[in-house]
């Protein structure tokens, strides 16, 4: 089955530093896809592109995950929309075990008034290290928007460890944060 991409958002930095966020679901039980080319695009409210941005990821099976790229620059013009789209075919492998034996608990978001903070504990279940594990944060409000995100590597994780993961944000958020959540995925 097709891979679908949920939705993509850019969030500010900064003046002219936008960083860019994709969701996007496998519905494949048992397949995983690798090399998968992308790219972001920025526009302003004329239409007109700013910044484009290529990368490559893959996507595992049966799973929801995030594409994230970091500070795309666009000078003094401000984007109104992003645009998001694969730019090379899936090439399905299968994936035997698509249990990763992380897991995400303790959820706390705090200082919302002044430089929001999220903080969780990442586990590894297993006896075996964990290493380049990619975290995503998404925020959303009371309505189900996406109102900031960011994203945070760790470099590894002992078997049977726990961790403290934070996200930080410069400047308080929008909107009410209502809820979070957190998308894992391993580096290869």
């Amino acid at each position: 089955m097709p891979l679908t991409v949920k939705w993509q958002r850019f969030s500010k930095v900064s003046d002219g530093v936008y960083n860019v966020l994709a969701y996007i679901e496998n519905p494949n039980l048992n397949a995983e896809a690798n090399n998968l080319n992308y790219t972001f695009k920025l526009y302003d409210k004329d239409g007109v592109l700013l910044r484009e941005r290529f990368g490559r990821t893959f996507v595992p099976a049966n799973r929801i995950m995030a594409v994230f790229e970091p500070e795309l620059l666009t000078g003094n013009q401000i984007p109104q929309r992003v645009e998001f789209y694969f730019t090379s075919q899936a090439i399905w492998v299968k994936q035997a075990n698509v249990d990763t034996g992380l897991s995400v608990s303790q959820s706390v978001m705090s200082r919302e008034e002044t430089a929001p903070r999220l903080s969780f504990m990442l586990t590894n279940k297993t006896i075996n290290q964990i290493k380049k594990i990619e975290a995503i944060a998404i925020v959303y409000n009371t309505a189900g928007n996406t109102i900031a995100f960011s994203r945070t590597i760790v470099d590894a994780i002992n078997g049977k460890e726990s961790k403290e993961v934070n996200f930080n944000w410069p400047k308080p958020f929008i909107d009410t944060q209502a809820r979070t959540e957190i998308v894992l995925k391993l580096l290869k």
